[in-house]
């Protein structure tokens, strides 16, 4: 995952200073988060921390969710369990190590900015607002729990400060930018002459056995992969809600229970002043208690006095109250107040709060005719779930040791389809589903030519396939291709052809004529271009990228014939060579330019550092 470690950094000396910035960086022990096991059978130990198996195991579930999402085969090697756990092992045991180095440092991260992080993050909004069912559904899913979830968000804060520290200890030298300027802006002086393929054209002649040797001696080359196409009859939740008709009693009936359901609720948008507990905390929050009292704005008084540097630069705002992810104490401080109040002194793990409630807004029930489509729908739905498994029953009965999919369509109302051919690993359509194409390919549909068994896309749509076409592996007839290698064949030999011309071309300008009499003596088109940089526009965008992968010569002219697009002959001869000079550049372009090295040394630092730092770890597995 690292590269291009700097070995000196592994110096102690160096090791400490690195550490000493980001001790200076991060204010650690505040509000900080506990990064201790949280039980269970670990399956490593590094640096006395323990990596679980449940840590493990919710990994690789991600990980194989993730391969078999990017429509990976789930019955390859790299789906396997073992593959996976060998795999991502060394990374839990890498990420571990790094975090006891950073508590060792004294790196922390303060519950405040933990809980902005996860109210911030998208993946749990609805409508751009957090919400707190889909937030613990999701990681849920995930294999988390609130708790556990906190502690994975805080040590990836942990590695950002981290990583943060290191990153401004890297500096970058006049040297370094003088070397890289010396590459970057360099400019090269060439000349280019074309040399047409109709030149050659009429002398090249391809043969018919020229051409059926080069079909047997590459055969591979005509290689065409086995396809099938299938028959198919499919169900869905969604097909069969659309047949399904719902009286308007029903749809009352639903909203009248929704109204004798509905519980009133408050939206918080709030802010805070958080005070970490210190010498000089109780003096700071009697002068933030006075300054409210007196009328100073709340905002102010967060820019000025909040130990909360991930809000107090935004007047202290934490966004919407979401229940669960602030202690009780904060929460329950805030459902006691109304819009525009501010809190007495609430004290927490973190700290001490100030608390003001910057908007509240309570969510009314919305009307009938609002959530008439609505209602509507969801009767739709789960009246169809109903049918769905009963049609389920029916297609695996119908379809079973039958010898077509029209018996069991009829039946059921249903089309038979067809797709188009498609390959074990790649296909459109229906077949853009690996189980679909795992049906199509398995040995009872493809070789015994029975129906497959019901396939499930997903927990509301499942399909039967049979076998409709089958075109095994094979190599194209040579009357199929015989006119594409005649074509590759006569470029080849056209080529070879011009690059002899152009051979004798240099011959010519290497004894002592130059290339604008030889080209035009020839009648050949003749480029020159004097001390242009590789992004120049004015030369021909090929001839400029070849020309700048040249071999810099010692004063003589350096030769090189190319390929041109559209089948001609380029020959090119490189004459000098000029070094980009920094007082060339614009200060803006300095800048940028030390920007990029800047990040580049950083991201060589952090890679060192880490490389360093776990090192001294001690691992057992």
């Amino acid at each position: 995952m690292l590269q291009n470690v700097r070995d000196n950094l592994k110096n102690k000396v160096v090791f400490g200073i690195v550490v000493l910035v980001m001790l200076i960086m991060v204010v650690g022990g505040v509000g900080s988060v506990n990064l201790n096991s949280i039980g269970g059978n670990d399956v490593a130990s590094v640096g006395g921390e323990g990596v679980s198996a449940v840590e493990l195991g919710r990994a690789v579930a991600m990980r194989k969710d993730q391969l078999l999402a990017n429509g990976v085969d789930p019955t390859s090697d790299f789906v396997k369990e073992q593959n996976l756990r060998q795999q991502i092992l060394p990374q839990l045991v890498r990420r571990k190590a790094l975090l006891v180095t950073a508590e060792e440092a004294g790196v922390g991260a303060a519950v405040a900015e933990v809980e902005k992080t996860i109210l911030g993050q998208e993946t749990f909004k609805v409508g751009g607002k957090f919400d707190p069912q889909t937030y613990r559904r999701l990681i849920g899913n995930a294999g988390y729990l609130p708790a556990t979830y906190k502690v994975a968000v805080a040590e990836d804060i942990i590695l950002s400060h981290q990583s943060s520290g290191l990153a401004d200890s890297a500096f970058v030298s006049d040297e370094e930018i003088n070397a890289l300027v010396a590459i970057l802006n360099q400019k090269r002086s060439f000349f280019g002459i074309t040399i047409p393929k109709e030149t050659v054209g009429d002398e090249v002649t391809v043969t018919p056995e020229q051409i059926e040797a080069y079909y047997q001696a590459n055969q591979q080359e005509f290689s065409v992969p086995e396809k099938v196409s299938v028959d198919y009859i499919e169900i869905s939740v969604a097909e069969i809600a659309k047949t399904i008709a719902v009286d308007e009693a029903d749809i009352k009936a639903q909203y009248e229970q929704e109204k004798a359901d509905f519980v009133e609720s408050s939206e918080y948008e709030i802010a805070h002043i958080l005070i970490a507990d210190g010498d000089e905390s109780a003096s700071k929050i009697e002068e933030v208690q006075t300054q409210l009292a007196a009328g100073e704005a709340f905002e102010t008084l967060a820019e000025t006095y909040s130990d909360d540097f991930g809000s107090r630069e935004t007047g202290g705002s934490l966004g919407v109250l979401t229940t669960g992810i602030f202690p009780e104490e904060f929460e329950q401080a805030v459902y006691a107040l109304e819009e525009g109040e501010v809190s007495e002194p609430v004290t927490t793990d973190a700290g001490t709060h100030f608390i003001k409630v910057t908007s509240k807004k309570v969510e009314a029930l919305a009307s009938y005719e609002e959530r008439k489509p609505e209602i509507k729908k969801a009767i739709q739905n789960l009246r169809a779930e109903s049918f769905y498994v009963d049609q389920y029953a029916e297609l695996e009965e119908l379809t079973f040791n039958a010898g077509d999919l029209t018996v069991a369509a009829d039946q059921l109302g249903l089309t038979v389809k067809q797709s188009p051919l498609f390959e074990r690993n790649f296909g459109n359509g229906v077949a853009k589903e690996v189980k679909v194409r795992n049906a199509a390919f398995s040995e009872d549909v493809l070789l015994s030519g029975r129906n497959s068994p019901v396939i499930e896309i997903s927990n509301s749509k499942a399909m039967v396939l049979r076998k409709r076409t089958h075109n095994p592996e094979h190599i194209a007839a040579l009357e199929l291709v015989s006119s594409q290698i005649q074509q590759k064949l006569q470029a080849q030999a056209v080529q070879a052809k011009l690059a002899e011309l152009a051979k004798n071309i240099q011959s010519e300008i290497a004894a002592g004529k130059s290339p604008k009499e030889v080209a035009e003596s020839l009648g050949y088109d003749i480029a020159e271009h004097e001390l242009v940089k590789r992004m120049d526009v004015t030369a021909d965008a090929q001839m400029l990228r070849a020309v700048f992968q040249m071999a810099a010569g010692s004063g003589a002219t350096v030769f090189e014939d190319i390929e041109a697009q559209g089948g001609n002959r380029v020959l090119l001869g490189l004459t000098a060579v000029q070094p980009g000079k920094v007082e060339d550049m614009t200060e803006q372009e300095r800048a940028a330019l030390s920007t990029q090295l800047l990040r580049e040394n950083a991201n060589l630092e952090i890679a060192a550092y880490e490389e360093a730092a776990i090192s001294k770890v001690k691992v057992k597995y």
